[in-house]
């Protein structure tokens, strides 16, 4: 079979009207937001495990009101 020409296939989706759960936007889609804004930086990968544990740091001190 020839791929690109199907013109005469009928689809079960086109013959009974159904939607497709695929595609578009979906509510509660996609990442949740942070609590405070964030930006990607470059990073040298030796550095990647001490910034890890810095960010850790950072959160548990605003989630003890600390900063």
């Amino acid at each position: 079979m020839k791929k690109g020409n199907h013109v005469n296939q009928i689809s079960m989706a086109d013959t009974f009207d159904w939607k497709l759960g695929h595609g578009g936007k979906r509510k509660g889609a996609g990442r949740n937001k942070a609590n405070i804004p964030t930006s990607p930086i470059r990073v040298p990968v030796a550095l990647i495990p001490k910034v890890k544990i810095m960010i850790e740091e950072y959160k548990k001190a605003v989630a003890e009101d600390r900063l």
